[in-house]
């Protein structure tokens, strides 16, 4: 059986861009599970902490505005967010490790503005004006600088 080159190298040509294209959209897929991943661990996070100060205000009865609630939130939230970041996440750049805890202080100041009203009874305005607030939401970003692992390039 006699072969024909210009349809070999047709084929192949072919055969490149099908796999150059699913080569496209496998990155995109892998980008968007990224996304996904992220967001949700962002809520993850979030939900730790709205269990963690759930407990203390209805089972240990503490006082939400007090100094003791407002210093473990703060820890559960620098914890949390420190181990999702570390190993689950895995970012390899600090400015990548910023950026993911940036989203999830974002994340954290719509979720803590919609819940505290209906929770707490507290208003988002006072909640905006509560250095506790501020203090949680550093936290979240501060264990961004500490989470990214020296990566040795081999």
């Amino acid at each position: 059986m006699k072969h024909d080159a210009g349809v070999h190298s047709l084929d192949l040509y072919t055969l490149y861009t099908r796999l150059e294209a699913e080569q496209k959209h496998l990155f995109a897929i892998i980008r968007l599970m990224r996304i996904a991943k992220i967001v949700g661990f962002g809520l993850v996070n979030y939900a730790v902490r709205f269990a963690v100060g759930g407990l203390l205000y209805k089972v240990v009865a503490m006082n939400p505005l007090g100094f003791g609630y407002g210093f473990l939130l703060t820890l559960t939230a620098f914890v949390a967010s420190f181990i999702f970041l570390r190993f689950v996440i895995k970012p390899i750049t600090l400015n990548e490790a910023l950026f993911i805890a940036g989203v999830w202080v974002v994340m954290a100041l719509v979720l803590d503005i919609v819940t505290a009203q209906p929770i707490v009874g507290v208003t988002p305005s006072y909640l905006l004006q509560e250095l506790q607030t501020w203090t949680r939401l550093l936290a979240v970003l501060a264990a961004g600088f500490f989470s990214v692992r020296q990566r040795i390039e081999k």
